[in-house]
């Protein structure tokens, strides 16, 4: 078995290859600086790639397609944040979030499924958000990503649900990463206001390792509290 994770630089997608590793699963991490990235594994091959670049990311997807036929589960979970009033952004910056968040995904899912077409198995998981769930105010555009992200999702379940791939969705609530780092807001500072990257990367874990009999369809996570700090603007 192999694993093809996005969003491997920190965070969720880190936890996560960290848990496939100690499990003796052969990890393939995809992210902007993914060589940089240490496990000290034999089991982790890293592939640089911007995936916001949406235009330049088919040919390399097929290569490592190419090259490890043997993928059989795709872990989409990179992303970034962006709140404010609509007006605030610019065109290029609305386009790299739609880009990174939800259609650098779907064109990882069209690179992938017709080899696991062929092999009658596979299983996908997209790391939605909470905010896909409803919109919420100067949130415009991640939400929009997000619910995107999930609809797609659904629809794909629908499409693949004949050929033995599992289509899965999680949706964390605020988990305390770098995610918040160039962002003016962040988790409250108690443990209850957030979730943690490996309590996310448990969810995935078992997600995944469920038979092809049954199919876990979504699952929500929540920091128990939810308190959001508003920080100094760094617009």
């Amino acid at each position: 078995m192999k694993v093809l994770i996005t969003g491997v630089s920190s965070g969720i997608g880190k936890a996560t290859c960290e848990a496939l590793i100690q499990k003796n699963i052969h990890v393939l991490g995809v992210s902007r600086n993914a060589s940089q990235i240490s496990f000290n594994s034999s089991l982790y091959t890293p592939y640089d790639l911007n995936l916001a670049k949406c235009s330049q990311i088919q040919k390399p997807l097929e290569q490592i397609q190419k090259e490890h036929p043997d993928i059989d589960i795709l872990i989409c979970n990179a992303g970034k944040g962006l709140f404010g009033s609509l007006e605030e952004y610019s065109y290029h910056a609305m386009q790299e979030l739609m880009n990174l968040n939800f259609l650098s995904h779907a064109i990882l899912s069209k690179v992938f499924i017709p080899n696991m077409k062929k092999k009658k198995k596979g299983k996908i998981v997209f790391i939605a958000s909470e905010a896909a769930l409803q919109g919420r105010q100067r949130g415009s555009l991640y939400c929009a990503s997000k619910a995107a992200l999930r609809s797609f999702a659904q629809a794909l379940r629908e499409e693949c649900a004949s050929s033995g791939i599992s289509i899965n969705i999680i949706n964390p609530g605020m988990v305390r990463t770098e995610f918040f780092n160039e962002l003016n807001i962040a988790p409250g500072p108690s443990e209850e206001n957030a979730i943690t990257p490996e309590q996310v990367a448990t969810a995935i874990i078992y997600t995944i390792e469920q038979g092809p009999n049954m199919l876990i369809e979504e699952i929500n996570l929540a920091p128990l509290k939810k308190v959001v700090e508003h920080k100094k603007s760094k617009q």
